[in-house]
Order: C-alpha cells, then structure tokens, then sequence
C-alpha cells in the first residue's frame, strides 16, 4: 500500500509541480544568461570607446594631433563595437541554445517515467 501511494504522489508530482519546477529553472536560466552577458547594456553602448579609452587633445594642438585623436577615437570605438557585438551574439547563441534545451525538456518530461520504468524493468529481465 505505501509503494502505491508512493507512486501516486511521484506521478502528481510529475505530471503537476515536476512541470512548474522545470518551467522555473528554464526561466532561471534565461535569466542568468540574459544577465551575465547585460545584452541590452552592451547594444546600447555598442559604438562607445573600449575601455573608455579616448584620445584627449591638448590647447595647443595642431592639424596633425587633431587628425591623430580622431583616427585613435575612431579605432578604439570600432573595436569597442567589435568586442561588444561578439559578445552579444555570444550570449545571445547561449539563450538560443538554453531555449531550446529548455523546450526539449519540456517535451521529453512526461515520457520520463515510462522510459526509467522501462529501462528498470529491462535491467531486470537482462539481469535474470
């Protein structure tokens, strides 16, 4: 009797909270990826300098200087563009990745407990 009601409470478990817990920590892992690599943060910053690098002009500064820290400032924005855009796409093939795990779990979930059952049941019939 304690081995049946057992296995009710794993299948309502299963088939009830087992899907919310499983929906929770997809979303847990959205959240993480989305905020380990701050997407939105690094596109709305996309064209500012690397590192806050920039090249400062001084009072007396002629036409060669001037050319100079413009061609610096732009360098130093177009690799700041590079490593953030790269990073982005990184973290945005993470969530892409996560999302479709995350479905794949979701679909292979309710099979889960006929398929251990099985695998149990034909360790047994292998093993006698």
């Amino acid at each position: 009797m304690r081995l049946g009601r057992l296995l009710l409470e794993y299948i309502l478990w299963h088939y009830t909270r087992g899907f919310l817990d499983l929906w929770r920590l997809f979303a847990n892992f959205m959240w993480f990826w989305y905020n380990v690599f701050s997407i939105p943060f690094l596109l709305m910053s996309l064209f500012a300098p690397f590192e806050r690098m920039h090249e400062n002009l001084s009072a007396s500064a002629d036409g060669d200087d001037l050319f100079t820290s413009i061609v610096a400032n732009i360098i130093l924005r177009i690799v700041g563009a590079i490593l953030r855009l790269s990073i982005s796409v990184i973290g945005i093939c993470f969530l892409l990745i996560t999302i479709v795990l995350g479905l794949g779990a979701l679909v292979v979930w309710p099979l889960l407990p006929v398929v251990v059952s099985g695998a149990f049941t034909w360790g047994i019939y292998t093993l006698l």
